[in-house]
């Protein structure tokens, strides 16, 4: 079965769903790095909804690679 690639937006916030799909880890991996403070805090919208701005998911990604 192939796996879906997904790619950030260029710009603007996203959702989990997205990121951990497009850093390739399982959704439970994210937020446990964000439990961790180990990933950049998100912006609570709602209670129920958070997102995080793009450009700081693609700064965390650099940094990882240092």
């Amino acid at each position: 079965m192939e796996q879906d690639q997904v790619t950030l937006p260029s710009e603007g916030f996203t959702r989990p769903k997205v990121i951990h799909k497009a850093l390739g880890i399982g959704l439970s991996t994210f937020w446990s790095l964000v439990a961790a403070n180990k990933f950049p805090a998100g912006i609570k919208l709602s209670p129920r909804i958070t997102v995080w701005d793009v450009a700081d998911v693609r700064r965390w990604m650099e940094e990882q690679k240092k």
